[in-house]
């Protein structure tokens, strides 16, 4: 089997044909733009491999549009040669119409902020999400009822420090011993 026949049943190896004039799927090495293959010298997109196969080589600065709108498609009958700013002109008109309706949030209608990379996210959505997250693995502390010492802790009158994130409690007869002790300490140093 000639190098060129072993590349040319690789390739077809990696397309699914769907049956009638529907598309034919590349289900190789992909990325955004369409499939990737190596043709045994460097890697080119699929479809314009396809292109070569059936109708000769895509001149230079001509890309392979698909009609169908599927970039993984690498049938030649639904691709049409176009120059790089056709193509992203006719890209452009489609993006425009289905982007338009994508300008707020559908789960709570704040405006997405628009990332560098072109991505956009709901930063209301993305915070609820993290915190969430945060408070499932942080539960809310449940307060005490009796200090360390086992003194109630019934009233605010008799707590006299609380901290939340420790969830400890003073109580009035605790910090009163605890004040003697200090001052105890205090006069035994000097």
């Amino acid at each position: 089997m000639s190098l060129h026949a072993k590349t040319l049943q690789r390739f077809w190896n990696k397309v699914t044909k769907l049956p009638g004039d529907s598309c034919w799927v590349w289900n190789g090495a992909r990325c955004r733009s369409g499939g990737r293959f190596w043709n045994g010298k460097r890697i080119v997109q699929a479809s314009h491999f396809a292109w070569e196969q059936e109708h000769g080589s895509v001149p230079q600065g001509i890309e392979c549009d698909p009609l169908c709108r599927n970039p993984f498609c690498v049938r030649p009958s639904h691709h049409e040669l176009k120059t790089h700013a056709a193509n992203m002109q006719s890209h452009e008109n489609i993006a425009s119409t289905i982007n338009a309706c994508k300008e707020h949030c559908p789960k709570c209608g704040s405006d997405y902020n628009h990332q560098p990379d072109g991505s956009r996210i709901c930063t209301k959505c993305v915070a609820a999400r993290d915190h969430a997250k945060w408070r499932a693995n942080n539960p809310e502390p449940t307060p005490r009822t009796v200090c360390d010492a086992g003194h109630p802790l019934t009233d605010d009158e008799n707590c006299v420090a609380y901290f939340l994130k420790r969830n400890w409690r003073l109580c009035r007869t605790c910090a009163i011993e605890r004040s003697r002790k200090h001052n105890e300490n205090n006069r035994k140093a000097a």
